[in-house]
């Protein structure tokens, strides 16, 4: 389901209380060049537990996620999970919990289970939230905040803050610089699942950037089928002066071997959601990858593989730091600090997706860098940002 878009680590107390602008949410700073690491294994869908509850703070952090038609939980659900988990395991002690609630497909079934949430007085709630409940959500009152990881602007309203990576964003400053160095004909390689307003968001930036999209390719999520639809346009491939690829799944390296292989001048375009492993191909040196700053992702990431068995990706980082700000604000100044005033801050915060901070409608605004892939690392091409 496409959505936009550890053992027990201690904290020293007074490093978990630095929540604001230039300090850490998310774990031990590290180099920014250095790779997340984690076991490369797709997460496993695990049946969805009607209610398990994680941690035994004081202050309950609510996790909803919707279960597919077997009721389980898919990759993605699973990793926002763990994510979750693994922050409430670092930084909840005795001050938050984690309610992990499973919501059915069916829209009423899905209203009545956030209903019954709400209705514990959790101190957040986190989840995918769809915009029709979004809707019906703004208009109630006295609502505790909410961390929507649904990428959709129309899923926001009064205290519902936006936690998605927006890698349209990210991809923009990847185009530009392409176009700028004269590379000016793109094929965007699109794994299967990610939304049709995506694709055409990509398109547009290509076009208003000065370039223009020779093909459209679509791959699956299986290696091999992903690697024989590939090589179906290795014409267009062949034509094209860059490679534009978004996947998160363990086909997106063959996509990157089977692209370089028809095209070796190809110019790669990457993002913050390539699986960690794709940048330790040899295909991938020189790849131009816009993301978050990661400088702050790797001691998280080394834990989350250690614990859960596979590489953490952009579902369990951002679900870590929003349970990691709810957490860390509670610890240094009590549920008062969860305020609209406090989440709004232009100060923002810093944590295993970058700084980031939320505007006056709950959008998020996170800052991004360019890296180039090198010799399995990456490495920034600009100076890291302290603060906004």
């Amino acid at each position: 389901m496409q959505k936009t878009v550890f053992g027990r680590f201690v904290f020293d107390k007074a490093f978990a209380m630095l929540l604001l602008s230039g300090f850490l949410l998310g774990g031990c700073q590290s180099d920014a060049s250095k790779l997340a690491e984690g076991i490369e294994a797709p997460a496993p869908p695990v049946a969805g537990n009607t209610s398990e509850v994680i941690g035994n703070g004081e202050n309950e952090i609510a996790l909803l996620l919707p279960v597919e038609a077997d009721g389980n939980l898919s990759a993605d659900e699973r990793a926002v999970r763990d994510g979750a988990a693994l922050a409430v395991n670092d930084l909840g002690g005795k001050y938050t919990r984690l309610n992990v609630v499973s919501v059915p497909l069916e829209p009423s079934q899905a209203q009545t289970v956030f209903k019954t949430a709400l209705a514990s007085k959790p101190v957040a709630l986190i989840s995918f939230l769809p915009a029709s409940l979004s809707v019906e959500l703004t208009a109630k009152k006295a609502l505790p905040p909410i961390f929507n990881l649904t990428s959709s602007s129309s899923s926001q309203g009064a205290n519902i803050y936006g936690m998605a990576v927006d890698l349209a964003a990210e991809e923009r400053m990847a185009i530009a610089a392409t176009v700028a160095a004269g590379k000016k004909s793109f094929v965007l390689v699109i794994e299967d699942g990610y939304p049709a307003d995506f694709v055409g968001t990509l398109q547009k930036q290509i076009v208003s950037a000065g370039g223009s999209v020779v093909q459209i390719l679509r791959y699956p999520a299986d290696i091999k089928a992903a690697a024989s639809s590939l090589a179906k346009a290795k014409s267009a491939i062949k034509n094209a002066d860059a490679a534009l690829i978004s996947g998160n799944t363990a086909a997106t390296p063959a996509v990157i071997k089977t692209i370089k292989t028809a095209n070796p001048g190809i110019t790669l375009i990457g993002a913050s959601d390539w699986p960690s492993a794709a940048y330790t191909l040899p295909e991938a040196n020189g790849a131009l990858v816009t993301s978050f700053q990661r400088d702050n992702l790797a001691g998280v990431a080394a834990r989350f593989g250690s614990q859960f068995g596979y590489a953490i990706n952009n579902y369990a980082a951002t679900s870590y730091d929003a349970v990691a700000l709810v957490s860390g604000l509670i610890r240094a100044n009590g549920k008062s600090a969860l305020s609209a005033r406090t989440l709004t801050s232009p100060k923002g915060f810093t944590g295993t997706t970058g700084i980031f901070r939320f505007n006056k409608t709950g959008k998020i605004e996170r800052k991004a860098i360019s890296y180039v892939v090198n010799d399995n690392t990456l490495k920034p091409l600009e100076e890291l940002d302290q603060a906004f």
